[in-house]
């Protein structure tokens, strides 16, 4: 992250350790998801569009992805995983998704999409978050 104003700097910094502190996912009740992060430099290659990229997320392709998948996974190299489980505080199961791995590599980054899953008892929607993170990458040689 760069960042032009210091008081945004510190505002993220103090959400990253509450984050760290109360845990990130639906098990953070029972401990799980916590995390110690520290302010390191870290230099990754930017994703241009176009360009291989590799996904530091998870990943649904949107529509017009698919429409156009033979640019983007030419060369690829990816995994899946399925996606599921349960809706939290309740017994009924969330619609299984399929989604490209992290670390899957493409001939450029996708933006991906948000997909509906279905909805609560309560009448709110579930949702899953496909949109994709990526980094530079350099083409398979």
């Amino acid at each position: 992250m760069k960042f032009t104003d210091n008081r945004i700097k510190t505002t993220f910094e103090s959400v990253l350790s509450w984050l760290g502190d109360s845990g990130i996912g639906a098990d953070r009740s029972c401990g799980h998801g916590s995390f110690t992060w520290q302010a390191d430099e870290l230099h990754l290659p930017s994703a241009i569009p176009n360009q291989p990229a590799i996904a530091l997320s998870l990943v649904i392709p949107n529509a017009d992805e698919l429409t156009d998948k033979e640019t983007w996974l030419k060369n690829a190299a990816y995994d899946f995983i399925k996606r599921g489980g349960w809706i939290a505080e309740t017994t009924q199961r969330k619609q299984a998704v399929r989604m490209f791995t992290e670390g899957s590599y493409f001939a450029q980054p996708l933006a991906g999409q948000i997909v509906t899953l279905g909805k609560h008892p309560q009448g709110h929607p579930i949702f899953r978050d496909g949109r994709g993170f990526f980094i530079g990458g350099k083409p398979n040689s």
